[in-house]
């Protein structure tokens, strides 16, 4: 599949004008707990010609296409993606933290994980984990293994904050590993976690008691604590960064 995914990637930077800055796997893979049947979510960052940016003219700023064989492909112009950078959007943040990177221009990446890390504030992620939490458990789905780590990994993210002040790890064996979880509970989610990689994305399993105490008690406490308040990093930073992206660097004669 990898194979696969890196040719759609590059097939798309000529017809589209566009160059991949960074390319990584999103969702359940990044989490390290997919399913048998669990879609490829690729996420990437690009970026397009200077004309591009010089426009008054409003331009797309998203790239997308159907889900095929699984293969989920969705991208942002990196002005976008910068933007959000500086509101520490989790999604953006969750793909810059990936483990698993199709793509990259290591010194970009690098550099913009750098200023993620400088300009980086916990209460929007800590508001955003907590909602997610609370609208996968108001669903009317079946309990299945993907419904639960669907509203316990965001539950432990916000913990995370809580504890850290910093980005939480996206595998969700390292995130149980650095949380004050007791035994029982390290066992149901060691438990929850065989089930997911073993099922299917739909299939139901049996309710975890101890697991449902948990998301009891977490959902009644963490909003009662919440990280501190941290301002917008100064916005000229993203604009340098921007700017070094987009025009290209001169070349020696």
């Amino acid at each position: 599949m990898q194979d696969k995914i890196l040719q759609t990637l590059a097939a798309l930077e000529q017809p589209q004008r566009m160059r991949i800055l960074f390319a990584c796997e999103s969702g359940s893979r990044a989490w390290h707990c997919a399913s048998a049947d669990s879609d490829y979510d690729v996420r990437f960052i690009y970026v397009r010609p200077l004309p591009h940016y010089l426009s008054i003219g409003q331009h797309p700023d998203t790239f997308s296409q159907p889900v095929s064989d699984r293969l989920d492909l969705h991208g942002w112009d990196v002005r976008k993606a910068l933007a959000l950078l500086r509101s520490s959007n989790p999604s953006l943040l969750e793909w810059l933290h990936s483990s698993v990177v199709y793509r990259a221009d290591e010194p970009w990446l690098t550099a913009c994980r750098a200023l993620a890390a400088q300009s980086f504030r916990p209460r929007p992620l800590f508001h955003h984990y907590l909602a997610m939490a609370h609208n996968n458990r108001q669903t009317s789905a079946d309990w299945t293994a993907k419904r639960y780590l669907y509203v316990l990994r965001p539950l432990l993210c916000a913990w995370w904050l809580v504890h850290y002040q910093r980005m939480p790890p996206l595998a969700v064996d390292a995130l149980c590993d650095g949380l004050p979880l007791d035994t029982s509970q390290r066992e149901s989610m060691a438990t929850l976690l065989c089930a997911r990689r073993g099922a299917t994305e739909q299939q139901p399993v049996q309710r975890y008691p101890i697991l449902d105490a948990l998301i009891a008690t977490l959902t009644i406490r963490l909003p009662e604590q919440p990280p501190a308040i941290r301002p917008p990093a100064d916005m000229a930073l993203f604009d340098e960064f921007l700017l070094h992206t987009v025009v290209p660097p001169l070349q020696p004669a």
